[in-house]
């Protein structure tokens, strides 16, 4: 077993010596008690409801999807529902994510905010790159408090300030002494909590808030079939290309609590993958169907994924295709840390 356990860690180490784009899904907010997505779908089956009538059945009808096991994505996907629903269940999440939210950034005050990532990070101190690039599909601030906490310099695109308007530029340096510093670039595809639109259509992103402020709306991306025309508008058009030009040069993908039921990222893994075998190491709970399935078509000769197994992690890579359990929690990010350290 520890020969094993000895060939997992070098495959893990090997992707994170090649500084691998990471890709965070909403599997990573959970141990922070942000909501998982099957919570999301059942808190807005009763929160969202109105009085129109004809509104309500197509409401209805993605509820009935809902209730036959259809996960929210594809619930949301299989009725065009008109926007006054939609900016319904914009409110309802908006205002569900950010009550879990506003929890982690009170332990970041009080500084007893611990999160992994921060050790993360450090395995890139030693290298050259002027930036680690982070993707992420969630709405919430985890991933800010977590750089916040450990002093590391980041950029989501807006500026620092309290009325912050997004910067459309592909670089933001950050300089000391004339001397960049090594920056995270985080990249927030689907929006953030504290991105709004202003009645002009002008974009505003600041600090904390317990509810929406009036006139004002949340910039974040619902799964749906509008969600398409949403990201066509910016700042998330901008957003997407800069992803898609990350995504073009990694030499490597590490995804954590990521499900793979987002069609806007993975085109441009899918063309990597294939083309230049580069490494792909995905750490999760529980992998999903949608994860399984893309792995398996397009990951090449040099995978890993390490899944929960009651108190221990199943192994699955391209040198044990069947699955091997190792002990301890590597498929989290804190015993993923201990794995490759």
């Amino acid at each position: 077993m520890a020969q094993v356990t000895e060939e997992i860690s070098k495959k893990a180490q090997k992707c994170i010596r090649a500084a691998p784009v990471i890709l965070i899904g909403s599997g990573a907010s959970v141990p922070f008690n942000l909501p998982t997505m099957e919570q999301l779908a059942d808190r807005l089956c009763k929160a969202v409801s109105t009085p129109n009538e004809e509104e309500q059945v197509l409401w209805n009808d993605v509820k009935s999807e809902l209730s036959k096991g259809k996960n929210l994505e594809q619930a949301l996907s299989m009725q065009e529902l008109p926007m006054p629903v939609i900016e319904k269940i914009v409110e309802a999440t908006w205002s569900f994510v950010c009550k879990a939210d506003v929890k982690v950034y009170r332990e970041l005050l009080s500084g007893t905010l611990g999160h992994p990532l921060t050790k993360l990070i450090g395995c890139y101190s030693t290298t050259s790159n002027k930036y680690i690039n982070i993707l992420t599909t969630n709405y919430d601030r985890v991933i800010e408090y977590a750089l916040n906490a450990a002093n590391v310099r980041f950029s989501t695109g807006f500026p620092s300030g309290y009325a912050r308007t997004y910067a459309t530029e592909k670089e933001i340096l950050v300089d000391q002494h004339k001397k960049q510093l090594q920056t995270v670039r985080l990249l927030k595809i689907h929006g953030s909590l504290d991105w709004f639109s202003r009645k002009d259509n002008t974009n505003i992103s600041s600090p904390q808030f317990n509810k929406i402020p009036a006139d004002l709306k949340p910039l974040i991306v619902t799964p749906g079939i509008r969600k398409y025309e949403t990201m066509h508008g910016e700042p998330f058009r901008s957003i997407l290309q800069e992803a898609d030009t990350v995504m073009q040069h990694a030499k490597a993908f590490l995804c954590i609590g990521f499900g793979f039921r987002d069609d806007h990222l993975e085109p441009k893994m899918r063309k990597v993958l294939k083309e230049q075998n580069v490494p792909i190491v995905l750490i999760t709970k529980q992998t999903t169907k949608e994860a399984n399935d893309f792995i398996k078509e397009f990951a090449g000769s040099d995978y890993l994924i390490l899944e929960a197994n009651n108190n221990n992690t199943l192994a699955r890579s391209d040198q044990f295709p069947d699955s091997v359990c190792i002990p301890g929690n590597s498929w989290s990010l804190q015993g993923f840390m201990k794995l490759i350290t």
